[in-house]
């Protein structure tokens, strides 16, 4: 990302920042530094680098960080990027075909790009929301104290309403708060931006980091396939354009391809926005992975007459007993995986910090996210008459019983899930 107000230096020794990484040995100081560049660039070119397990403990080398990228004609776009006092969103209503942007220079126009559809994912989606925060007390930080504040908090009122069920949104509007709230009430509103700013860069920084050490621990518990491509369901939006340059289930699948291991991709595709067949096909080309596109409803089918190795679902909001809101359809995928009636897969479910919220205890409350209107109602079937009600559900919940394992950046975590996720997701260590 271009400077901005209060970016000449991103604060890599916070407390909250070494409580998630610090203690991790698969990420090194240099990786550190390299994952705040990718942040400070826009780029995930150094991003990638954090999968390639041949980095060695140094910043990545130019070929090594594009390593996955190389595999392709071009290199992944950023889901944003800043660029002084304004947020470029990449469009994502227009991939692959269009690559347009959505220019934010506040909390409340990120909000609206967020109920547009614009950018997705729930881990994207925290980090935008904060530098949407951001920029709108830096564009108002020449008014009283009082006044900046207001704008602030209209600002949160209007995100965290945004997407009631990615947890990453509500976790990273805590974080401001907070932020904001260890300042005095009468504090100089250019101290405020420069810390909200600072704040922003760290959830940035550190998602990157918790999803690359993420992938790391899910491939390695994924099972070794010999003689032939390890064949995995993906479900739901889980690269790059979800994660904020990093994605979750596929850095999974990009850290096996790092490590040379064939992979062959099933992605579904049953989303009224079709996620499936335009955007995850498309990361998936750019990481030279061959993939293929499986209608939602063909998932028994699939696993009945070619059973993947594992399912990959990506969490949103994860409970304290293991249960989890993922893109809507990944509940029904996960009990089928896992009924006798099929041959057994296991579930892998790939668990961001940023998706925890031991407060909650079950997948029954979590907030429900259901869309109507245009969203759900013109790309459904463009032959549904006029006057049909429709309703689309953003996510549903994965009970704890139908997966496998978490993956977390702590480690991999095993049923039962009781304290031991709670450990992995709260204080992360190399596991």
């Amino acid at each position: 990302m271009a400077a901005g107000p209060g970016s000449d230096e991103v604060d890599l020794g916070r407390r909250s920042f070494f409580r998630h990484f610090g203690r991790s040995a698969l990420l090194t100081a240099g990786q550190v530094a390299g994952a705040a560049e990718a942040v400070r660039r826009g780029t995930s070119d150094v991003a990638s680098g954090l999968f390639d397990p041949s980095s060695g403990g140094s910043e990545p080398a130019p070929d090594a960080a594009s390593s996955i990228a190389a595999r392709s004609s071009a290199a992944y776009r950023s889901p944003y990027r800043l660029d002084g006092d304004t947020l470029f969103l990449l469009d994502q209503r227009g991939l692959p075909d269009r690559f347009d942007s959505m220019a934010c220079h506040d909390g409340r126009e990120v909000a609206r790009a967020i109920r547009l559809g614009a950018v997705r994912g729930g881990a994207t989606l925290g980090q935008v929301a904060a530098y949407g925060v951001a920029l709108s007390a830096q564009r108002h930080r020449e008014r009283r104290p009082s006044a900046v504040r207001g704008e602030i908090g209209a600002d949160m009122s209007s995100l965290r309403s945004a997407r009631p069920s990615a947890h990453a949104l509500r976790a990273a509007l805590d974080r401001l708060r907070a932020c904001q709230a260890a300042l005095p009430p009468d504090a100089d509103p250019e101290v405020l931006a420069q810390a909200l700013r600072a704040e922003a860069d760290a959830i940035a920084s550190e998602a990157m980091l918790d999803h690359a050490a993420l992938a790391g621990h899910g491939a390695a518990w994924l099972p070794r396939s010999a003689g032939r491509p390890l064949q995995l369901l993906l479900h739901g939006e889980s690269g790059p354009m979800a994660g904020g340059m990093v994605g979750t289930g596929m850095a999974v699948i990009q850290r096996l391809v790092a490590e040379g291991r064939p992979v062959h991709a099933w992605v579904t595709e049953g989303r009224p926005t079709g996620e499936g067949a335009r955007i995850t096909t498309w990361e998936l080309r750019h990481a030279g992975v061959p993939h293929t596109v499986l209608p939602d409803a063909a998932v028994g089918w699939l696993l009945q007459h070619q059973p993947p190795d594992a399912v990959l679902l990506s969490a949103e909001w994860l409970s304290a007993n293991g249960d989890a809101a993922v893109f809507a359809g990944g509940g029904a995928i996960a009990a089928l995986a896992a009924s006798r009636s099929v041959r057994q897969v296991p579930v892998l479910l790939c668990a961001p910090a940023a998706s925890f919220d031991g407060a909650t205890p079950s997948g029954a409350a979590i907030p429900d996210d259901l869309r109507t209107g245009r969203e759900a109602g013109s790309l459904i079937h463009p032959g549904t008459p006029p006057g049909t009600h429709v309703l689309t559900p953003a996510v549903d919940v994965v009970l704890a019983e139908h997966v496998a394992a978490v993956a977390t950046a702590a480690g991999v975590v095993r049923p039962p899930f009781d304290a031991s996720l709670s450990l992995a997701m709260t204080a992360p260590v190399a596991g």
